[in-house]
This record gives C-alpha cells, structure tokens and sequence, in this order.
C-alpha cells in the first residue's frame, strides 16, 4: 500500500511539474524559498545544490551520483527564480561548502526576466561563495515551438558559459535528442532517464573541482 501511495504521489508531481511550467510562463507570481536549506548527507566534501523544478526532479539521481564520494545538501524548489533562492544562498554560505552547484534560471526565462537582472542575481550568489568551487548550469535552449524561450534562455547561456565550471545541460540534452534519446517530459523538465544524464553531468562537474 506504500509503495503504491507512492507511486501515485511521483506521478502527481510530474503532472503539477508539467501545469506549473504552463502557468509559469504567463504568470509574475513569485515563489518563496523554504525557510531551511537540505542537511548534508553522506561523506566527503560537502557540496550544495542549489536549484529549481529540474534539480527537484532530479535529486534521488544526484543524492545516487554524487553520495559515493561526497556529501550533497540539495535544496531546490519548483517555480523559483534566482533572486527567490539568494537566500537559501547565504544560508548554505555560512556552512562553508567545498563546492557550489546553482542551477537556476529556467524560471527568470520563462518569467521574461531582463538579462541583466539575472547577471546581478547569479553573480551576488557566486560571491557569497569564495572559497567554494561553484558550477553553474545551463539552460536548455531545445524548446521546439517556443523560439522566443531558446533565444532568451541562448542569452543567459553566454553568461553562464563565462564562468570557470558549467556544467552544459543545454549542450547535453541537445545531444540526447539528436541521438533520438527521450528525456524530456516536456519542453525543459526530465523525464527518469533526464534525471540520470542530468546527475551524472553535474556529478562529472563536481568531480572536476576537486
């Protein structure tokens, strides 16, 4: 009865995943970060996960990818922006993390955030960090029917492409689907096999900085 009531509960994730990112994209309705950060779990150098509905999806596969080795604390939450998650930010901050995975700014896209809005946000929140190995993640910019998303999320991605650690979501899954592989639910969140590809591209991230 369990495992069932489980299964039910994952499913109807997904599909709020799937109405949240239409409701998104029309609607200015900020999301709040929680009000604490994810415990550190597991051995080694600590690393803090900082991120959106794809990191929330994601995280069973990258606690999988990453415990072996390090001691993830993942915070993510759906529908947030960057300037929400700041401060989960500081909160990870004052635990001195070896390293700093942010994935954000799906929603700063979706939402029409200017550019540079999103430039001060990311950099205010990699400068809480300078004594940490921060990754940034791109943004998938494979969104068919929907140019004026790839061509916003295109604009973020040279930014992020800056930075000395990336960890190229938007290049993989650019690969994925040229390989006719599916792994997308719809147009930006994974699907399990997503969910996979993405850890292991930000395990193999995370294992370049240290």
């Amino acid at each position: 009865m369990r495992r069932a009531i489980v299964v039910v509960l994952a499913v109807l994730v997904l599909c709020g995943v799937g109405v949240l990112w239409h409701w998104h994209s029309s609607s200015r309705s900020q999301v709040k970060a929680p009000s604490t950060i994810g415990d550190y779990v597991g051995t080694g150098p600590r690393v803090a996960v900082i991120g959106d509905s794809i990191t929330f999806l994601s995280v069973d596969a990258i606690n999988a990818a990453l415990r072996p080795r390090f001691a993830p604390g993942i915070t993510a939450v759906i529908g947030i922006k960057t300037d929400a998650q700041l401060v989960t930010a500081k909160r990870y901050a004052a635990t001195h993390p070896d390293i700093v995975v942010i994935d954000l700014g799906t929603n700063d896209v979706t939402q029409h955030d200017a550019f540079e809005s999103y430039r001060h946000e990311l950099g205010s929140m990699v400068g809480l960090f300078p004594q940490s190995c921060v990754v940034v993640t791109t943004i998938t910019t494979h969104t068919p029917g929907d140019d004026a998303f790839a061509q916003r999320a295109a604009k973020y991605n040279e930014y992020l492409r800056t930075f000395p650690h990336v960890a190229d979501w938007d290049a993989v899954v650019g690969q994925a689907l040229q390989a006719g592989q599916h792994i997308l639910t719809d147009l930006v969140h994974p699907n399990p096999a997503g969910q996979r590809l993405y850890a292991g591209l930000v395990a193999q991230a995370v294992s370049a900085c240290h």
